[in-house]
């Protein structure tokens, strides 16, 4: 929760250092800082690797639930719903 309401200081008094060197507290908030960074935003379109490897899955799914594992039963029901996912563009 500190990480999101972007109380690093905070963070920073709880963290155990290892180091030989110990860092000060706002140096450790500047490393915190540095290091936690909002991922990339992402265009939203799959290319086939991202693509064949939902295949993949759903050919999991249903060999499983063919060679008799009972539990695979629900996600092979979903390909259908997993199948409309993969062309869904944000």
């Amino acid at each position: 929760m500190l990480v999101y309401t972007n109380q690093l200081e905070k963070l920073a008094s709880y963290a155990v250092q290892l180091r030989s060197i110990h860092r000060t507290h706002k140096e450790l908030a500047a490393v915190l800082r540095e290091r936690l960074q909002p991922m990339p935003e992402t265009t939203g379109e799959m290319g086939l690797p991202q693509k064949s490897i939902f295949g993949l899955q759903q050919a999991l799914w249903v060999g499983l639930y063919c060679a008799g594992v009972p539990s695979a039963l629900f996600p092979a029901l979903m390909l259908p719903v997993f199948f409309a996912l993969s062309y869904v563009q944000a």
